[in-house]
This record gives C-alpha cells, sequence and structure tokens, in this order.
C-alpha cells in the first residue's frame, strides 16, 4: 500500500490510497478520484450550511442593549443583560418582559449575500425583594432567525469572506441567568450561554444498492458560562464588570464509501458561531436623576478564532493511518472596543452609543481572503408608554437602529496567485444596520 493522490484545497487536504506498481491504468485513476468526490459529499451531506461566531456582539441581543451600542455593562437591567452582565438583573425591580422583531441589513464589498430577518425575546422576573431593592431575580433572552434555528455553510478559506460578521446572526443566541444582591451595594450575576455540538457518521455503498447505506445525527449542547459584578459605591455612580467564556458549534462528520471495491473513509471537521473569551467593564455616572451617561471598554480574545475553513482528511482503507493532514493558520488578533453611552428616562426613554472596534483580522497578503475592517458604530432606542394597567403595568412600545460604518480598506496580494479571489488585490469594508420594533410589558415590583 502507497501514498497515491493528493490535493490540498485551503485547510482541506486529501490522500488516497491504492495498490500495484507505479503504472496504473485510467479506470484505476478514475475509481480513486471518484470514492475521493464520493467521501467529501458524503461528509459534506450533514452539514446544513458556515456561520461564525455569535450575534451578541455584532448585532446586539436585546432593544435595551442594541440602542446603547453595547455600552451596558454598568447600567443595563433588562432581560438581555444575561448576555453583557448578569448582575443589572437586580437593577430594576419588578417583571420586565420585552418581544420584538428586526431586520439585519449588510453591505460589504465582496459579499454576495447577507442579512436576514430575527425575533427576540427577553425577560426579568425578579424573585424577592426587600426594602423596594430587588435581592434576586432571573432573566432570559434570546435572538432567532425568522426562517431558521442554525444556518451553517462551509466554506473554503481563500473564498472572500467575513467571518467576524455575515452571517453570524443566522442562528439561534440564547443565555440564562440570576442576580444575587446581598447589599445595595453590591450585585453579582451569573449565567449559561448554550450552543449546539454536531458529530454524526456517514455510510455509503455506491456499488451495491442493498448494500449498508446509513447516516447517523447526534445534536448535543455546549454550556459555557457568563459572570458579572456591579457595583454602586453612591446612588449617581454605578461600577461594572463582566466575563463571556469562550464558546463555539464543533461539528465532526466521518464518512465511509464503499465503491468498486475500494472502502475510503473521510472526516469532515469544523468550528462555527465561535464566541471569544470577552472580558468588558463599564462606568456610568448620573448626571440628573433621570440621565445617565457610561464609558466602557470590552477585550475580545478574537486572537484564538478557529480557520473558518473546514478540515477535511481522507483515510485509507484500514481507516488507521490518515494520509493527508490539515495546517491551519489564523490571522485573528484581539480587540480593544471602547464605548459610550446615554439613557434617559423620561416621559419617553431615550437611549443613545458609540462604539469603536478595530478590525480583528490583519492585511490579506497570502492565499486567505478573510476581510475585516474598521468599525464605527452609533445606535438610537426608545421606549414609549402606549398604555396602563392598574395594578398590572405598563405595555411599551420599543424602537431601535445600530449603524455601523467599516471605512475601506485594500489588501493587495505579495506574490502571483492566479485564479485567487483575491488576486491581485481585494478591498473590504462597507456597512451594516440593524433595527427592530417591539413590546415590552413593565409589571409592579415584588414584595
Amino acid at each position: 500500500m502507497r501514498q497515491g493522490v493528493r490535493k490540498g484545497i485551503g485547510n482541506r487536504t486529501y490522500a488516497g490510497a491504492v495498490d500495484g506498481p507505479d503504472t496504473h491504468n485510467a479506470d484505476g485513476r478514475r475509481r480513486a478520484r471518484s470514492c475521493f468526490a464520493a467521501c467529501l459529499v458524503a461528509g459534506f451531506v450533514l452539514v446544513p450550511a458556515m456561520a461564525f461566531a455569535d450575534p451578541a456582539d455584532t448585532v446586539g441581543v436585546s432593544s435595551e442593549a442594541r440602542g446603547m451600542a453595547l455600552s451596558c455593562v454598568a447600567t443595563g437591567t433588562s432581560g438581555g443583560m444575561v448576555f453583557y452582565n448578569p448582575a443589572g438583573l437586580t437593577g430594576e425591580d419588578g417583571l420586565s418582559l420585552a418581544v420584538s422583531g428586526g431586520h439585519v441589513w449588510s453591505h460589504l464589498a465582496g459579499q454576495t449575500s447577507a442579512g436576514g430577518s430575527f425575533a427576540e425575546l427577553a425577560v426579568r422576573l425578579p424573585l424577592f425583594s426587600a426594602g423596594g431593592i430587588p435581592r434576586l431575580a432571573v432573566g432570559l433572552a434570546a435572538q432567532m432567525p425568522t426562517d431558521a434555528i442554525y444556518s451553517i455553510r462551509m466554506v473554503d478559506d481563500e473564498d472572500a469572506i467575513y467571518p467576524v460578521y455575515s452571517p453570524r446572526e443566522r442562528r439561534l443566541a440564547a443565555a440564562g441567568g440570576f442576580s444575587i444582591r446581598p447589599w445595595e451595594i453590591l450585585a453579582i450575576g451569573m449565567g449559561l450561554e448554550v450552543l449546539p455540538q454536531v458529530k454524526g457518521r456517514v455510510v455509503l455503498d455506491l456499488a451495491d444498492p442493498k448494500g449498508r447505506n446509513e447516516m447517523y445525527v447526534e445534536a448535543g449542547y455546549s454550556l459555557r458560562p457568563v459572570v458579572g459584578l456591579r457595583v454602586e459605591p453612591h446612588r449617581r455612580v454605578k461600577l461594572g464588570l463582566s466575563w463571556r467564556g469562550e464558546n463555539s458549534t464543533d461539528l465532526e462528520i466521518p464518512a465511509e464509501v464503499t465503491a468498486e471495491g475500494l472502502v475510503l473513509s473521510a472526516r469532515v471537521t469544523a468550528q462555527a458561531y465561535y464566541v471569544p473569551h470577552t472580558l468588558s467593564a463599564g462606568i456610568a455616572a448620573a448626571l440628573s436623576d433621570d440621565l445617565w451617561l457610561e464609558a466602557g471598554l470590552s477585550w475580545y480574545r478574537y486572537g484564538a478564532f478557529p480557520t473558518p475553513a473546514p478540515d477535511a482528511d481522507l483515510f485509507d482503507s484500514t481507516d488507521a493511518d490518515a494520509l493527508g493532514e490539515t495546517a491551519a493558520t489564523s490571522t485573528f488578533s484581539d480587540v480593544l472596543s471602547p464605548a459610550l453611552s446615554a439613557h434617559w428616562e423620561g416621559p419617553v426613554g431615550l437611549s443613545a452609543g458609540y462604539r469603536y472596534a478595530p478590525a480583528a483580522i490583519g492585511h490579506q497578503t497570502g492565499v486567505t481572503n478573510l476581510l475585516d475592517a474598521n468599525r464605527h458604530t452609533a445606535s438610537l432606542g426608545t421606549s414609549v408608554p402606549i398604555a396602563s394597567y392598574p395594578g398590572i403595568g405598563a405595555l411599551m412600545l420599543t424602537a431601535d437602529a445600530a449603524f455601523s460604518y467599516l471605512p475601506e480598506r485594500f489588501h493587495y496580494k505579495e506574490e502571483i496567485l492566479v485564479g485567487n479571489a483575491g488576486y491581485p488585490s481585494i478591498r473590504s469594508g462597507g456597512w451594516r444596520m440593524a433595527a427592530t420594533l417591539g413590546f415590552s410589558v413593565l409589571a409592579g415590583g415584588t414584595q
């Protein structure tokens, strides 16, 4: 048994094994190539379509967070705080239930399709209060595309893609948590964010229709923590600190294909929906009883971002020794993202924010075309009372919009790469916008 054909595509490496002397007939070569293709098809059959990370740090989860450009670690109180700082769940008394629908528009250079509609739910439920201060509360928040729960698309790293963005909003984002406030000045919160894990197996006998043909898929889940603190040393000063743990959807699809007496095995693996370790801090001050200003800073560990291309390995008939190896590389770097926000609670609620996020990916001078650009985001949000029910609470109309501008950026190749999508140069940049309209119910406080 000796090594036969080897072909590398992006981060995919395939190798076959054939018997016999160095002089192979054409039929044998065609058989081997057919089996390579069959293994690849079998491996990709189980993988729906790849999104890359998490919408909580691009689109934003909850109208409150989006209207403040995600600068809400020190002052946010809605159920959406399970993503940003669960300690905020005890920041305000009374039940809060928010439901909204929104849309994302994305116009990035070189992007063929993007955007889509989504629905959101955010709930905050105080369980115990003392002295008019909530001491224990739970929260839940979720955002889901209107046409799918998850959308994963396998891509090659030579394709022109924006792995930090599109289509990161194309998946269910869900988290739950609680907050304890033992003292008036201190609240502690913890939450869990869930992502699916996908495993499966494909067995095909292409030569015998009555042979062994089966497909198996197992969908599990992975939980990662979100923890936070909030300190209020003065009635006009609030401090917040939170950490989100790293998470991702791991896919592993092995395949076994039999054709014309040749048995080959393949394995396709990938990481999707990557959520980086995120450390966020905020400080807020009240200029009046109704107006709060907050400054925040977030660190995203994008340096550990996995390559967006799937890994596919083809094994010999013993299913033991891999004849191909994957050498994945990363050009991502960690990001520090500052933000400012303001929130006013008058006859109507108004919020505004600005966030700057530098590019997490360097210039694409080699074979890859992983695009990014510096991002400037400005946001607005409002909540308008439309009805009040004595003994129950108030019904509010909520609306928000966040616009992100990515200045143009050029990437020049340092070598001749005929057929490469980014040769001799490629441009990144453009704009993205997310907006929602919904309703929220604010009920009376607990006793």
